[in-house]
C-alpha cells in the first residue's frame, strides 16, 4: 500500500484466480501477491457474508472505477524520454519481420470521383450485416480515407505523434487497423496490418485458431452465420496513450469510437455495408501489462448488393 499515492483517492481491486491488481482513479498501479489475494478473497468473503441483494440498481466495481479515472484524466508533464514509440512501431510488432515488404500491397484512394454531401451520408447510414464480394479498391478507399497520415512528429516526450483524419488524446494515435480478408476481389484472404504512413497493407502472421476465433465472435455479435467479407479490427497499444495520461484508458475508448465511427460513415460514403461488432480482446488479448495489443472494436465490411 506504500506504494500508492491512495490519500483522498478512490481504490479499485480486481482480481483473477491468484493474481490481483490494486489501483487509485489517477492510474497507479501494483501487483497483489498470491498470499494477498487470497486474504482479499477472503475478506470481501466475510463482509458479504449477511448482506442482502442490492440488486441492479448499481453499478459494477469495474464500471464505477471506469468513470472516477475518467474524471481523474489529464496529461502528465514531458519527462523526456528518448525512446521514439508510438503506432508507427505497431507494424512493425504485428509483422515481426522485415521479409515481409515483398508481400506489401500498396494501396491508394481510387475511388475519388465516389463522395457525396456530408448529410446526405449521414442520412442514408445503416448498419448492414448482409454482405457480399468487395474490391480491393474500394476497402482501400477505405483505410486510406480513415488512417492515412497526413504529418508526423516526435512529442516533446519522445513519443510518436501525428495528424490523421480523426481526432486522438495528445495526437497519440493507440490505434493500428488490422484487416482479416476473406472476399475481397484482389487481395489474399489473410490477416494484413494498414501502414498509416506508406499507405499499404502488410502481411501479418496469427494462429489460425487465433483468426477463426476471433471471426467467429465477430458473427456471433452481429448473430450471422457466415463470416463477413473483410473485418476491421480497430487494434490499440495502451501504453502510447497512457505514457501521457497515466489513467487514460476512457480515452483509448473515445479513439476507438471515434475512428470506428469515422470508418462506418466512410462505408456508407463509398456504398459499402458496414456494422459495427461490439467485441473486444477477441484477436489480442491484454495480458495486463500496457504494451500489449489489444482489439478494441470490429467492422465488418463488403458490398451491401
Amino acid at each position: 500500500m506504500n506504494k500508492l499515492d491512495w490519500s483522498d483517492r478512490s481504490l479499485t481491486v480486481r482480481l483473477s484466480k491468484s493474481c490481483g491488481v490494486l489501483s487509485t482513479d489517477a492510474g497507479q498501479s501494483v501487483m497483489l501477491s498470491p498470499p494477498s489475494v487470497s486474504d482479499v478473497v477472503k475478506l470481501l468473503l466475510k463482509i458479504s457474508e449477511g448482506q442482502s441483494n442490492t440488486g441492479s440498481h448499481l453499478l459494477s466495481a469495474t464500471a464505477q472505477g471506469s468513470l472516477a479515472e475518467a474524471f481523474e484524466v489529464r496529461p502528465i508533464e514531458a519527462v523526456g524520454v528518448s525512446t521514439q514509440k508510438g503506432t508507427s512501431t505497431l507494424q512493425t510488432i504485428l509483422t515481426g519481420r522485415s521479409d515481409n515488404e515483398s508481400l506489401a500491397v500498396e494501396i491508394s484512394d481510387t475511388e475519388a470521383a465516389v463522395s457525396g454531401v456530408f448529410s446526405e451520408v449521414v442520412a442514408r447510414r445503416r448498419s448492414n450485416r448482409n454482405l457480399h464480394e468487395v474490391p480491393l479498391s474500394r476497402l482501400a478507399s477505405l483505410l486510406v480515407r480513415t488512417q492515412l497520415v497526413r504529418g508526423a512528429w516526435v512529442g516533446t516526450d519522445g513519443h510518436y505523434e501525428s495528424n490523421r483524419p480523426t481526432p486522438s488524446a495528445g495526437a497519440r494515435h493507440p490505434h493500428a487497423l488490422v484487416v482479416i480478408s476473406r472476399s475481397v476481389l484482389g487481395l489474399d484472404s489473410r490477416t494484413w496490418v494498414m501502414d498509416p504512413e506508406r499507405s499499404a497493407l502488410m502481411p501479418i502472421e496469427l494462429r489460425e485458431d487465433v483468426v477463426t476465433s476471433a471471426l467467429s465472435a465477430v458473427s456471433q455479435a452481429l448473430g450471422i452465420i457466415e463470416p463477413p467479407p473483410a473485418v476491421i479490427f480497430t487494434v490499440a497499444r495502451p501504453d502510447v496513450t497512457l505514457d501521457r495520461y497515466p489513467s487514460g484508458m476512457s480515452l483509448i475508448w473515445r479513439d476507438a469510437g471515434a475512428l470506428q465511427m469515422l470508418i462506418h460513415l466512410t462505408a456508407t460514403d463509398l456504398g459499402l455495408g458496414s456494422c459495427i461488432a461490439g467485441t473486444s480482446g477477441v484477436l489480442f488479448q491484454s495480458d495486463g501489462e500496457s504494451d500489449t495489443l489489444v482489439d478494441t472494436g470490429a467492422i465488418v465490411i463488403g458490398m451491401s448488393q
